[in-house]
């Protein structure tokens, strides 16, 4: 990940679930971490790294939602959350890409109940990148998340990855 660049910590916090989620089917192990910088390195001072489940005896990453939010005023019940199924990749900035500019773009979006991306604003990055942040995130799509079965709008942050190593489609 980009964090291990800069000098920084890593925080783990143990979900409540029920007080979370409601009532659930099955016992639900989930853990929030977070990482803060310890260095006067560029970038954010900190920012949430996701959620991670202890699922068959190995932490796994839920990669497609980070720090979701219900916009309801539904009743509890079992949450299924979100899943990406259509990520579009940025189109990496030639000034960008020219000044060797990298990292990471938090956008701010709602997962609308059809699974469409309404983009709030940039939560952190770099000016050149983000509107290429941007541009690619209103196109990714959702199975969406739902309560009860019912399909919700949810309030999120999504995460973009501009690096000058990685290969395109990565």
């Amino acid at each position: 990940m980009e964090l291990a660049k800069p000098q920084g910590e890593i925080s783990i916090e143990k979900v409540d679930t029920a007080k979370k989620y409601g009532t659930l089917p099955g016992p639900l192990d989930e853990y929030h971490a977070n990482w803060k910088k310890t260095d006067a390195s560029d970038g954010p001072d900190s920012q949430s790294i996701g959620l991670f489940y202890f699922v068959d005896g190995k932490f796994r990453l839920n990669g497609s939602l980070h720090e979701v939010r219900i916009l309801s005023n539904r009743k509890g019940g079992p949450l299924v959350p979100g899943k990406l199924i259509n990520r579009v990749q940025p189109v990496y900035p030639e000034a960008a890409r020219q000044m060797r500019i990298q990292g990471l773009v938090a956008v701010n979006v709602i997962v609308r109940k059809d699974g469409t991306v309404t983009v709030q604003n940039v939560g952190a990055g770099h000016p050149l990148l983000a509107p290429a942040a941007v541009e690619a995130v209103q196109q990714w799509r959702y199975e969406p998340t739902t309560v009860n079965g019912e399909p919700v709008d949810v309030q999120t942050k999504v995460y973009v990855t501009f690096s000058l190593t990685r290969q395109q489609g990565e």
